[in-house]
């Protein structure tokens, strides 16, 4: 796979991801969080099983246990908290938030993966990243009743960021040279039944409408599920790509991802505050991921 198309599919992959935000906010207005994350996966699972037309177990073989490992952290743990965050704060709010898991996947491959090294400005990236996080939490004054409810929003969508980073350390050093969209079918589909058990179980349903646009906000949230995380998976399983380097790209979701939210959903509105944690945001990322030697 040549630089070129890496870095094109990584693009579309994080301008599909800052796009949920939008979609999510909207379908969490009807349908509750659990059951939204199961009807998102098996949807997912059946455009993966649709596009595949092949046994989809094909080639795993010997690899199930880190599959099932996978679809714990990338799966049930990320759609989980990424929908009950989602539905604790406002979507562009969880945009930044979420913006800031290329320092944490930076952080978290530096302390797994042997050819990845801290140096003095990936952990000054690292620091600006997490304080703008810090900042933005506490200006929604976490000790009153409304800003303790976006408290909790954004530790779960930092638990969503961690889980997602152990995911992609799995991919990079156990799933290299496996065929990815039969991996991301397998621990999609099955991570989607884990999330189905649990919303019956913890979460009341009541009846929902399903109007021409929550089916479509559902399946443009399937579509996400299933391709930005299957190109992602391609780019991961490249030999010469760099968790910490790739992720750079993944500044585009809090800045595209809080724009979308403020143009679309009514009660989402921006502040100078957010505007400028974005770019602390953005200038961590840079910091994080860059490398100024040539590899």
């Amino acid at each position: 796979m040549s630089n070129v198309k890496i870095q094109a599919s990584a693009i579309f992959a994080c301008i599909l991801w800052a796009s949920a935000f939008m979609g999510g906010k909207y379908a969490l207005a009807f349908i509750p969080p659990l059951h939204l994350a199961g009807l998102r996966l098996m949807i997912a699972s059946c455009l993966l099983l649709l596009f595949l037309r092949i046994n989809p177990f094909k080639g795993l073989s010997g690899y199930y246990g880190w599959v099932a490992l996978l679809s714990l952290f990338q799966t049930v743990i990320v759609f989980c908290t990424f929908n009950l965050g989602l539905n604790l704060v406002p979507g562009s709010f969880g945009a930044i938030i979420i913006g800031a898991s290329p320092a944490v996947s930076a952080l978290v491959a530096v302390l797994i993966l042997k050819d990845e090294h801290m140096t003095l400005r990936k952990g000054f990236g690292l620091f600006l990243g997490l304080l703008g996080v810090v900042v933005l939490t506490l200006s929604r004054e976490p000790w009153t009743e409304a800003g303790l409810h976006e408290f909790m929003g954004v530790g779960l969508l930092m638990i969503c960021n961690f889980s997602s980073a152990f995911g992609y350390v799995i991919i990079k050093k156990r799933l290299q040279g496996l065929p990815p969209l039969s991996v991301n079918f397998v621990q999609t589909f099955f991570g989607g039944l884990v999330v189905f058990v649990l919303a019956f179980v913890f979460e009341p349903m009541g009846k929902v409408v399903y109007t021409v646009p929550l089916v479509l906000s559902v399946l443009f949230l399937a579509s996400i599920t299933a391709i930005a995380v299957s190109l992602w998976m391609v780019i991961l399983m490249q030999p010469q790509v760099r968790i910490s380097t790739i992720s750079m790209w993944k500044f585009l979701i809090p800045s595209l991802g809080a724009v979308l939210s403020w143009i679309f959903i009514p009660d989402d509105k921006p502040s100078l505050l957010m505007v400028f944690v974005i770019l602390a945001i953005v200038f961590a990322v840079v910091f994080t991921v860059s490398n100024p030697e040539k590899q």
